[in-house]
């Protein structure tokens, strides 16, 4: 997905206005984003951004211990990995004949159809299009991470201006998609990364993208019903298509 606009938003709140829950939901924004990369196709220099970027990120004053622990084992990985083991076995992972699919639709082929649409539908609600660098699915697990990095930079700018009813928007989007979607495959596609990779940047990413995840869900108060592994559904699993409310611009 285009997600530099609404990157470039997160610098548009003034310092007078970045009170205590806007600056959290910029936390959450680049946690995501964070996560998106650790699950990204490395190509060169990556390594060294992802190793800046999550020491940047656990240094801010905003996330549990535990997390920021996991954020800073991730970078001590990052900082000591070579780029083509790594690229080698994303491949054998995620890529050429997967051992574990990076999509959720892997996770519920019966339900596949209504878990793009509805995925497709949340995208297009907040304006979000396929990226024209790179052509991916929308169930694929660093889209689904991009965009609830930009819902939580929306409720970052929603809160620190004071609009309630974009925030309750934005609220509900973010609920309901980490409910319908990120979280109930995050932790069984973890479990199975970190039972078929020997890479211990890629065992120290699915750890933080567990435990974040399950840490939101809790946070929110957010009740979700877990695949439990690739192709097995939830009994009477159940997803709607698309989004009723639509976001405030900007």
């Amino acid at each position: 997905m285009d997600l530099a606009q609404d990157r470039a938003l997160t610098q548009g709140i003034p310092a007078g206005r970045r009170n205590r829950d806007a600056m959290r939901w910029l936390a959450r924004a680049d946690m995501f984003r964070f996560l998106g990369r650790c699950f990204d196709y490395p190509t060169e220099g990556d390594l060294d951004d992802l190793t800046h970027v999550g020491r940047s990120l656990a240094a801010g004053p905003h996330l549990h211990e535990r997390i920021r622990s996991l954020v800073v084992n991730v970078c001590e990985e990052a900082s000591t990995r070579d780029l083509q083991t790594e690229q080698c076995e994303y491949e054998r992972i995620f890529d050429v004949a997967p051992v574990c699919p990076p999509y959720e639709s892997a996770f519920c082929p019966a339900l596949k159809e209504r878990v793009l649409c509805d995925i497709a539908g949340f995208y297009t609600a907040f304006g979000l299009t396929p990226s024209a660098r790179r052509a991916e699915r929308p169930d694929h697990i660093c889209a689904e991470l991009e965009f609830l990095s930009v819902v939580s930079v929306k409720l970052a700018l929603a809160t620190s201006e004071g609009r309630l009813e974009a925030r309750e928007v934005c609220e509900h989007a973010y609920r309901s998609f980490l409910g319908d979607h990120l979280g109930r495959w995050a932790q069984p596609f973890c479990e199975e990364v970190a039972a078929a990779s020997n890479s211990r940047l890629v065992g120290s990413s699915t750890s933080l993208l567990a435990h974040w995840t399950a840490h939101e869900l809790r946070v929110h108060r957010v009740r979700t019903d877990p695949y439990t592994a690739p192709g097995v559904l939830p009994p009477e699993a159940e997803i709607s298509c698309g989004m009723s409310a639509q976001p405030p611009q900007g």
